[in-house]
C-alpha cells in the first residue's frame, strides 16, 4: 500500500539523516578538546554539508508525499 512504500522510504531517508548527525557529533566530540587543525576543520565542514543535504533530501521527500 502507499502508507507502507511512505514509511519504508521515510524509515530510510531518516537512517541516513540520523547516521549524518551521529558522525557529525563524533567528528565534533573528537575535535572538541584539542584546537582544531585545518584537516579537522575540513572534515567538520564536510560533515555539516552532508548533515545539511540529507535534512533536506528528507524534507523534501515529506513535502513531496504531503502533496501526493
Amino acid at each position: 500500500s502507499e502508507q507502507k512504500k511512505f514509511l519504508q522510504q521515510h524509515k530510510t531517508r531518516s537512517e541516513t539523516y540520523s547516521k549524518a548527525a551521529a558522525t557529525m557529533k563524533k567528528q565534533r566530540k573528537k575535535s572538541r578538546g584539542a584546537s582544531k587543525s585545518g584537516l579537522a576543520m575540513d572534515k567538520e565542514l564536510k560533515n555539516m554539508q552532508i548533515l545539511e543535504e540529507e535534512k533536506s533530501k528528507l524534507d523534501a521527500f515529506c513535502e513531496q508525499s504531503l502533496k501526493n
